[in-house]
């Protein structure tokens, strides 16, 4: 799914208006984006985390995501997650 795709679910499913939307996940995106430039990790609950790490070599970084327990679970991957999924 892309952003495309992903705007109009959010409308079909808040009710809110479409430039609305755009405009909120957009400021999100770029918050992300803002967080992660930093080195600082971006954790959304039950999504997982965004985070930077130094890679192999000093002068290199490495994007990671961790997924969340519940994320895990949804995916059937091995998880603590004891909630619903």
């Amino acid at each position: 799914m892309n952003e495309k795709e992903l705007i109009p679910n959010i409308v079909k499913e808040t009710g809110i208006k479409t430039d609305v939307v755009e405009k909120v996940f957009d400021a999100t995106v770029e918050q992300i984006v803002q967080s992660l430039k930093g080195c600082e990790s971006v954790t959304i609950r039950n999504f997982g985390r965004f985070y930077i790490k130094e890679g192999r070599h000093s002068d290199s970084m490495v994007f990671k995501f961790s997924p969340s327990q519940r994320l895990r679970k949804i995916l059937g991957w091995s998880s603590t997650y004891k909630g619903e999924a």
